[in-house]
């Protein structure tokens, strides 16, 4: 009787399926954590932004009060 099944070297069309979809979902998991992580940079970065631009306010409305309660310019600002 013929040998059915020869030895043969290689995988099988189902194994090559399964180990690309394998790597889909390792890709996914791996693209959504990168997504979370440049997203929590950006808030930092925007907090960080909004801190500064209220110092400047902050600064800009001390210099305009004392200005207005007659007191000179602090110097090396170029008002």
């Amino acid at each position: 009787m013929r040998k059915l099944y020869k030895n043969k070297a290689g995988f099988s069309l189902i194994e090559m399926v399964l180990v690309i979809a394998i790597i889909c979902i390792l890709a996914a998991v791996f693209m959504m954590s990168i997504s979370t992580y440049i997203q929590s940079n950006r808030n930092r970065s925007n907090a960080a932004s909004a801190a500064r631009s209220s110092v400047v306010v902050d600064i800009s409305l001390s210099e305009d009060q004392m200005r207005a309660l007659g007191f000179e310019a602090p110097a090396g600002s170029a008002s």
